[in-house]
């Protein structure tokens, strides 16, 4: 049931996002960082105790947030990223895309570390990542051309 609202809320992400990412760049980048913690900080509070609706509903709030927004992150990164790098806007996708890949990596080693440990902090690891991860969008706004 979660996995299939994730999708559903990605794909309501990325119909969102393509439509509004070129009206507003930087406030999309903000507000897909914001829902995207937003989602995973809920997720982590899913654990404490409350009757098992809340729980339930808590989830549900959590992976729709986190579906709309990680289906939206890489087109307003991507979007952001090319928009930078102007007249090299190729090597600037190519280079965004292997940064992409060794995050995937880097998440995936760190996540078998904290699965490894217990599953609990696999969403309050991930939620203060999510977080740096903001506040960078918000206090770095990189506005060079030079690649």
């Amino acid at each position: 049931m979660f996995l299939t609202l994730f999708g559903i809320a990605g794909a309501v992400g990325t119909f969102l996002i393509g439509r509004y990412i070129d009206k507003g760049p930087q406030r999309a980048e903000i507000l897909t960082m914001s829902t995207f913690t937003a989602g995973l900080v809920i997720l982590a509070l899913t654990p404490i105790p409350a009757p098992a609706i809340v729980t339930l509903v808590l989830a549900a709030i959590a992976v729709t947030a986190w579906g709309v927004a990680f289906a939206a992150t890489g087109p307003v990164f991507q979007t952001g990223v090319m928009r930078i790098a102007e007249r090299d806007a190729d090597r600037a996708s190519a280079v965004y895309v292997t940064g992409v890949q060794i995050g995937i990596a880097s998440g995936s080693a760190l996540g078998a570390l904290i699965l490894g440990q217990s599953f609990a902090w696999l969403p309050t690891v991930s939620a203060i990542f999510a977080l740096l991860v903001l506040v960078l969008v918000i206090v770095r706004r990189p506005t060079s051309t030079i690649f």
